[in-house]
């Protein structure tokens, strides 16, 4: 989403982020519609001139200040109402302050993209904010709202949000208050169906948890994230929370328990006109947290989530306080010295735990060192934890790490990956390759563990299998940019000029102003300048690459062509009759292909390639198997 996009690069792509989620994220699975964010990435990119962390942190804290000025009007708006103005609008600022101390923010400021939790968040109190300074007299109020939208999915709440804020704040009948928000509602469901209809589908394994066992264990989630707004001591930037085995668990009967009370609080202290704001700010808290807990997603809890319901929360919380009659105390100079003193200290003790999480945010290693301590069940964890080791020369502890990963999560293909780098490290080769390859196994769609097995290939010099493996990472996604520079790479250290400038001639059709591909271009034309290369191409080695070329564009007609004359310089090249298969295949020859991936494993009884091709041939073609091993 910011390293690997090549899209952020370029200030030009920012119409395109409006037209197509896939701008979003190179990676299939995490295609969402946000705009917003991406466009703020790609502003933060050009203001740094690069992958510069000072310059998007600067724009995150910068959007971070201007929503608490704007919680502190709301919050003062909303107070007003019960309290006295001037008791208001100090319960106002130190509301606010408490919001932009806690150290539950930090899991969403540190967290680069996840700043769409912000400009949600930022959108919605902007909305409500207008609305009251006008009363909706204009539909300008909407604008921001719809910003929020733009931003993360969560800001379709905030019709819901309006109509409590009418019912709760200004105290209006409940068809008045319908009414007066039918506006915000349509315009919410025009969005929604906008956004929706943007996102992309993805074929391919789901990695949402399913609906059942997943809105069964929201109830304890919200327990928790209650529990950590009143003592953040657990925060945790990747959680390890599993699905109850019985709804009968402790866990969450206690969590069902305090939904009901949640409810049943929100409902009775709305009965009382001096305890609404508290009343609303619960119900704020449960309905921001109702997209994350009713629509599945890929993890139960994670406490950046916090982010958008901690705005209620917190208006409930400096209600309640400033309700407290300290007025009555005999004596004046505690009466005075007693609520400065524990506001105070309140904010004192948040932002000491702030300046801590903050330290765990600031290296890789210590975020996910911490991760793993917080969440040890948490084998996604220990997989990052090992990586994290593993750049700074840490061996053997990667290793450690990267074993119990191994057992918490036997399949998981990054696992193998980095188990594949840490045995590269030690000098055990066969072992490298063997992780590689089952990396591979685990995950054949995705272009990450294929390339990583590719670039492994390059430092072997296996320059042939690398580029095949690295054209397969293409089909399945062409918008992996590293795996567009490593196949650059690849054709430079082949010496194939021909096939170094066509990589680099596809990568900036997709990716127009890419800098590294412009002078991969600029390198590769004047070599062949200066070589005389009018194009041609006559070793076997040559031809083979251009294969690869061909079968990557979908030219499986040149690259038969192309495959056979490289068999007739070199019948002996098993990589040729592998390419020749893979080209049959492409065309649904498959027997063709069998022929010539049999022919392949002959030449070569160990090239993985020509296996897999035998097997796609039989599967698809169901060709009897002829006895290859």
């Amino acid at each position: 989403t910011i390293v690997r996009n090549p899209w952020i690069r370029d200030l030009r792509n920012i119409p395109r982020f409006f037209q197509d989620a896939g701008t979003f994220s190179t990676l299939p699975q995490n295609r969402n519609y946000r705009p917003i964010v991406t466009t703020s990435l790609a502003i933060d990119y050009w203001l740094g001139n690069g992958l510069n962390p000072k310059w998007f942190h600067m724009s995150t804290l910068f959007w971070f200040g201007v929503q608490i000025s704007l919680v502190a009007l709301l919050f003062r708006r909303a107070l007003g109402t019960t309290l006295p103005q001037v008791s208001a609008d100090r319960a106002a600022l130190w509301g606010a302050a408490l919001f932009a101390v806690h150290p539950a923010a930090a899991e969403t400021i540190n967290y680069l993209i996840q700043r769409g939790d912000l400009y949600a968040t930022l959108g919605v109190v902007a909305a409500l904010l207008m609305y009251a300074h006008r009363k909706g007299r204009t539909a300008w109020y909407l604008l921001p709202a719809v910003v929020g939208i733009l931003s993360k999915p969560p800001a379709l709440i905030f019709p819901v949000l309006l109509f409590l804020w009418m019912l709760q704040v200004e105290n209006l009948k409940p068809g008045q208050a319908l009414r007066r928000s039918l506006p915000a509602f349509l315009v919410t469901a025009v969005a929604a169906g906008f956004v929706t209809g943007m996102v992309p589908k993805v074929s391919g394994p789901s990695f949402m948890i399913p609906a059942g066992p997943y809105i069964g264990a929201q109830p304890a989630v919200l327990l928790r994230y209650v529990g950590q707004f009143f003592l953040p001591a657990r925060l945790s930037g990747d959680t390890d929370r599993v699905p109850f085995a019985s709804a009968l668990d402790p866990e969450a009967v206690a969590g069902v328990l305090f939904l009901a009370l949640l409810g049943t609080g929100i409902v009775i202290l709305h009965r009382r006109r001096e305890l609404r704001v508290i009343s609303f700010g619960l119900a704020w808290f449960l309905v921001a947290s109702l997209p994350t807990s009713l629509f599945p997603l890929a993890e139960l809890e994670n406490d950046h989530r916090m982010f958008f319901p901690f705005v209620g929360l917190t208006l409930a919380a400096t209600s309640a306080v400033a309700l407290i009659p300290f007025g009555k105390i005999e004596y004046r100079t505690l009466r005075a010295v007693l609520p400065a003193g524990l506001g105070a200290v309140i904010l004192t003790g948040l932002a000491w735990g702030t300046y801590e999480r903050n330290k765990v945010w600031h290296t890789e290693e210590s975020f996910w060192r911490d991760v793993t301590q917080k969440s040890p069940r948490n084998g996604r964890a220990h997989t990052e934890y090992g990586r994290a080791l593993l750049s700074k020369g840490d061996v053997a502890g990667a290793l450690t790490s990267l074993e119990r990963a191994d057992v918490l999560m036997p399949n998981y293909y990054a696992v193998e990956t980095y188990l594949g780098l840490v045995w590269n490290d030690m000098g055990n080769q066969q072992e490298a390759e063997r992780h590689y390859r089952r990396a591979v196994d685990l995950a054949p769609d995705l272009a990450e563990p294929r390339t990583a097995y590719a670039d492994w290939l390059l430092k072997q010099n296996r320059l042939p299998e690398a580029i095949t493996e690295l054209s397969i990472a293409l089909r399945w996604n062409p918008n992996a940019i590293n795996t567009r520079y490593s196949l650059m790479y690849g054709f430079e250290k082949l010496g194939n000029m021909e096939g170094l400038r066509g990589a680099a001639l596809e990568t900036l059709a997709l990716f127009p102003g890419d800098r590294t591909a412009q002078a991969v271009l600029e390198s590769a034309n004047a070599r062949m300048k200066q070589a005389g290369n009018l194009g041609t191409t006559t070793s076997a080695e040559g031809l083979v690459n251009q294969t690869m070329r061909f079968a990557l564009q979908g030219q499986w007609a040149q690259c038969i062509g192309a495959a056979r004359s490289a068999i007739a310089i070199s019948p002996g090249f098993a990589m040729a009759w592998n390419n020749l298969a893979t080209c049959q295949n492409g065309l649904r020859h498959f027997t063709e292909a069998l022929q010539a991936a049999q022919e392949a494993l002959r030449l070569a009884p160990d090239l993985d390639l020509a296996k897999k091709n035998i097997a796609f041939a039989q599967a698809q073609g169901r060709v009897p198997d002829s006895g290859a091993k």
